[in-house]
């Protein structure tokens, strides 16, 4: 007799019963597992993906901020984290790199200490994975030709980082600064000139848009007659109903982010204005933009930090050169964090996690297993009623694990004699344990907790000592309230020839003044059963085999 228990499954009327009550049908459940937040480890150190971006090492948090989409933050190991940076390019001179590891760690462990309110910061992260922050990529960086260059860097300069005033400084750095550097609003990020600046392709450049295009992506009714930068202002000219002309003025900013937001980057550019170093003016019906430099220009130059290596300056007086003379110190091991959290994904409307190859844990937000081996990709999307996450694994995975008995040796087992039960597993790995209960009650752990795949275990039992009824159970255990339980109940009889130096006992007599229970007639002896433990096995059918040694000796 087998019989299954699965937990958290609940009947409902049949179809037809509801719609004879004139009940209206319930809609159907949404696939998946909800949960209030996701952890995803990898089991065997191979690397995670989030939707197109990564691989990543280490975990993966999905959470769900108040009144937000969904973020997912990447929990990895510090200098891992600082060797996914994609920041600059790996053919540059080694010491313009260590001198971007060293600018990059500062301005990590800066970042982790302020206390700004930010979406990466709700979300639990540390530091955001886009150019708002640090460009970081993980293993993608890692991967490309040339690499090698860039972690040596970052390994050559392991725990060396900008101090002042006994903090880390705010180290920012951007790719050109046209010349000069832009104060930052510290002692050490002073404005200084910067003639190496030259080697970046952004140094000086030029473009021009028709001035209906400038208009037409700064919302304006008709295109202007004249725009041309005034101090910290773009001032735009037009004319009313009348042919009147007359200004209206915005800032500077403001000008260059709705044209880098409404207009293609042109050729050659990353941008429709790559600084916010520029001036501009209308000539022949076309707003001309020249500018220098790319990005905010504050602190290190990127292609500055090129030149000067190409003139053969180390790491650090590169870096003093942009911030305000500071030179590296290196910090002890125990003030450098383990781990670094990476906002790569914020605010999404659903995502998907995938393992590259692996396996890997999914754990909710109190650490209960959601799967304890899972592998593939899995969905990630708001939970009902707009609280929480659903998690969508793949079809395989979704459904409880289950043992069924597929053949016994010998189908008709007797009392002195092994046994051997073949069990298919089914459905997604699970916690699996075996026991047996002999006749009078004892019971033997078979095979202790295992993490079990689907597939074919061999249970190879040894001679039992006494005739009667014994008891296995499989119980198999999946994550998240998916727990099976199959029980087989087997007749032990006695041989027709007793082996040499074996007691045996018929029905009816007894051992030791205790009546040995009879085998009921009838009783279906294709199941596992006996009183000692061989050994257990997964069958070759299964990639990865466990060998489990017996601890107990027969009688």
């Amino acid at each position: 007799m087998i019989t299954l228990a699965l937990a958290g499954l609940s009947i409902s009327a049949a179809p037809e019963a509801a719609a004879a009550k004139g009940k209206k049908r319930p809609p159907a459940p949404q696939p998946g597992f909800v949960v209030d937040r996701a952890r995803f480890e990898s089991l065997d150190g191979s690397p995670l993906g989030v939707g197109q971006q990564g691989p990543y090492r280490g975990a993966m948090e999905v959470v769900r901020p108040r009144g937000g989409g969904i973020s997912v933050v990447n929990h990895v190991a510090f200098e891992d984290y600082l060797k996914g940076i994609s920041e600059m390019p790996t053919s540059w001179p080694l010491e313009a790199q260590k001198a971007q590891a060293i600018a990059a760690r500062t301005y990590v462990l800066s970042d982790m200490a302020r206390k700004v309110a930010t979406a990466y910061r709700a979300a639990g992260a540390d530091i955001c994975a886009t150019d708002a922050c640090q460009v970081y990529t993980g293993l993608e960086k890692e991967r490309r030709p040339g690499s090698e260059a860039w972690s040596r860097a970052v390994e050559a300069t392991r725990g060396q980082v900008l101090y002042h005033k006994g903090a880390p400084i705010l180290a920012k750095y951007s790719s050109s600064n046209g010349g000069r550097t832009v104060a930052g609003g510290k002692p050490y990020l002073r404005a200084v000139d910067d003639p190496d600046d030259r080697q970046s392709p952004l140094h000086r450049w030029r473009v021009g848009y028709p001035l209906a295009e400038v208009g037409r992506v700064l919302g304006l009714p008709a295109p202007p007659v004249d725009v041309h930068r005034a101090g910290d202002e773009v001032v735009v000219s037009r004319l009313d109903g009348d042919g009147n002309r007359f200004e209206q003025r915005l800032p500077a900013d403001d000008f260059r982010a709705r044209l880098n937001a409404g207009l293609p980057a042109p050729e050659g550019l990353p941008l429709a204005v790559p600084s916010n170093r520029f001036g501009a003016g209308t000539v022949d019906g076309a707003v001309v933009v020249e500018g220098r430099g790319w990005g905010h220009g504050i602190g290190l130059s990127q292609f500055g930090a090129l030149g000067k290596a190409r003139r053969g300056l180390k790491a650090p007086d590169i870096l003093a050169a942009y911030y305000g003379g500071l030179r590296p110190v290196t910090l002890p091991a125990e003030k450098v964090p383990e781990l670094v959290r990476v906002a790569v994904v914020i605010d999404a409307g659903s995502t998907v996690v995938t393992g590259e190859g692996g396996s890997f844990r999914v754990t909710d937000g109190s650490g209960a297993v959601v799967a304890h081996a899972a592998s593939g990709k899995w969905g990630v999307f708001p939970g009902p009623r707009g609280k929480g996450l659903r998690l969508v694994p793949p079809s395989d995975q979704a459904g409880p694990a289950t043992a069924e008995v597929a053949a016994t040796e010998p189908t008709a087992p007797v009392s002195g004699q092994p046994l051997v039960v073949h069990l298919r597993l089914t459905g997604p790995p699970a916690v699996t344990r075996v026991h047996l209960s002999a006749p009078d009650g004892a019971t033997t752990e078979v095979d202790p907790p295992t993490l079990r795949p689907a597939g074919d275990l061999v249970v190879r039992l040894a001679p039992s000592a006494a005739v009667g009824l014994y008891t296995v159970a499989v119980e198999r255990e999946a994550g998240a309230g998916r727990a099976t339980s199959s029980t087989l109940v087997v007749g032990v009889g006695v041989p027709e020839a007793p082996p040499p130096g074996v007691t045996t006992v018929s029905s009816g007599a007894t051992v030791d003044g205790a009546a040995a229970a009879p085998v009921p007639p009838g009783v279906v002896k294709t199941a596992a059963a006996s009183l000692l433990l061989g050994v257990i096995s997964l069958s070759a059918t299964v990639s990865r085999r466990r060998r489990i040694a017996a601890a107990f000796d027969s009688d």
